[in-house]
């Protein structure tokens, strides 16, 4: 048991009204059933939205009409409630997160009764107040993940459980533990089942869990998502399918790939992340002030914090665009490495850059004496190097989930032109590991989507389906393709730059109707 000092009084049992008056100092190790927490403000109703709700301009009328199609007419109405769970950090130490649990509401047979699970594991956010649970605020840097889970999922009659993640609203965890599969795999565990004692209390008599768990997460969340299965898969919990969506799964290729030059959109904000999150291991930790340029100390205390997106931290404490210097002197292997073309040029200044020249150029020896599968090109045994001496590289490699064999039936979704997340590096790498094994492990059941079909064919494989799914699940993914090509070419023939910029933003909607799909035939 592990103790907490903070006199949060802890859920004992299923119900509230059971738990009389005790009062508990300490909480359940991960992977019991109790690790919701309560108190006065805990696990309320944060809202009670009709059909009629959902369809106004604040909902579904807000989004373009070719995703409203997509996305489909309500079916529920969507009750939101907030809960607050027992999990751990980075380095193990106790702490709390908060989430949401989407409970469908109505009269339609979709909406009452029992009802699948679903578990979402959101994007990369920067904001330390984004929280989930806030549905009726449109400032909440949460507000428009939140809305396209009510409207995609719980709406059409699933039950959602939506981690915030330890580090953000009212955690107590003072980082985030950004890209750690070993928290990250628990903290959603644990969001589980706590939402799972609030699906029983407040759901009691109305909506109640009918043994379907999915799990699915976009961006950072595509790879919590991966992570969670193979945590789940390694504690025998029962998964009926997973919807990873653009995520970084094979960590040392996307690392590479940065380092050799084609540095992403976002990626200042993501690595100031990165080496925050690095810093709390247990063990093999990163030291920030090894990595990061004398210029932007306070980099890797940024995020999560007061910033959003529109409103990031001055030039003078993180540079907007720059991670590396360009046409350094005297690293004859960086000479060689020059920006990658069009947006990925941004990444680079002559001095207002954040990652030490000197550490860049250690990571870059690494990848030569020790390459990696995917990076430069994509080989036919895309595995992670055989060993890797760089601090940060060795975490990469060490966090990498391309060698996971999931046990249950995923579809993996993005697009080939995403400039943040890799698809090539990332998505191609996942599906290429699992098509060398298929005829190793007879079991695997997998399917990958790319939305984009301008400049290559539509593409969408798979293997192990029957007929009738991969009917559903090809029908929903020429839709979704389709659709996010003509949005996606309109957008970049209005603005070249902002259409580049938006691009993995723009995948979410498209990604997330297609594995609603695709978890439609179990």
């Amino acid at each position: 048991m592990i103790k907490i000092k903070t006199g949060i009084v802890i859920a004992s049992c299923l119900g509230l009204a059971a738990c009389g008056s005790s009062q508990q100092t300490s909480y359940p190790g991960s992977g019991t059933s109790n690790t919701l927490i309560i108190d006065p403000t805990s696990n309320v109703s944060t809202g009670n939205f009709s059909t009629t709700d959902l369809q106004g301009s604040n909902w579904l009328a807000a989004y373009p009409s070719d995703q409203q199609g997509l996305i489909g007419t309500p079916t529920c109405g969507v009750k939101t409630v907030r809960m607050e769970y027992a999990t751990v950090g980075g380095a193990g130490e106790p702490t709390t997160a908060s989430g949401v649990v989407m409970l469908p509401t109505g009269t339609a047979a979709a909406c009452q009764g029992a009802r699948p699970i679903l578990l979402y594991t959101h994007g990369t956010a920067i904001t330390r107040s984004y929280d989930l649970s806030n549905s009726t605020d449109p400032s909440n840097a949460a507000y428009d993940t939140m809305r396209r889970l009510a409207l995609v999922y719980a709406a059409q009659g699933y039950i959602v459980v939506a981690p915030n993640y330890a580090g953000y609203d009212t955690s107590t965890l003072n980082y985030h533990p950004y890209l750690n599969p070993v928290q990250q795999s628990q903290d959603s565990t644990d969001a589980l089942v706590a939402g799972r004692q609030v699906i029983a209390q407040q759901g009691a008599g109305a909506v109640s869990d009918n043994g379907k768990l999915f799990v699915a997460g976009y961006s950072q969340g595509g790879y919590v998502t991966m992570a969670t299965l193979q945590h789940l898969d390694q504690i025998n919990a029962h998964v009926t399918a997973g919807g990873p969506m653009s995520g970084p799964y094979a960590l040392e290729a996307f690392g590479d790939k940065t380092f050799s030059g084609n540095v992403g959109v976002g990626t200042t904000v993501y690595s100031s992340m990165m080496v925050s999150s690095f810093e709390h291991l247990p063990s093999g930790s990163l030291t920030g002030s090894s990595i990061v340029n004398p210029l932007y100390t306070s980099a890797d205390q940024l995020f999560p914090g007061q910033y959003t997106y529109s409103n990031l931290p001055p030039s003078n404490m993180l540079p907007l665009t720059a991670l590396f210097q360009s046409s350094p002197t005297g690293y004859a292997n960086l000479d060689a490495m020059a920006p990658g073309p069009f947006i990925y040029s941004l990444g680079f200044d002559p001095s207002n850059y954040l990652i030490q020249t000197s550490f860049r150029e250690d990571y870059v020896n690494d990848m030569i004496a020790h390459p990696d599968g995917a990076v430069p090109t994509l080989s036919s045994n895309p595995v992670v190097a055989s060993t890797a001496s760089n601090s940060l590289r060795a975490i990469l490699r060490r966090f990498d989930l391309r060698a996971y064999q999931p046990s249950m039936p995923i579809e993996m979704c993005g697009g080939n032109g995403d400039p943040e997340v890799y698809f090539a590096q990332n998505a191609v790498v996942m599906n290429a590991m699992l098509n060398n094994e298929a005829n190793n492990n007879s079991k695997l059941q997998f399917a990958l989507l790319d939305l984009d079909t301008r400049s290559t064919p539509g593409t969408f494989t798979s293997h192990g389906f029957s007929g009738n799914q991969l009917t559903t699940m090809t029908t929903a993914a020429n839709a979704a393709q389709t659709a996010f090509t003509s949005y996606q070419s309109a957008q970049q023939a209005a603005n070249l730059i902002s259409a580049t910029e938006n691009y993995h933003g723009n995948e979410h909607v498209y990604c997330s109707v297609a594995e609603r799909a695709f978890f439609s035939t179990f």
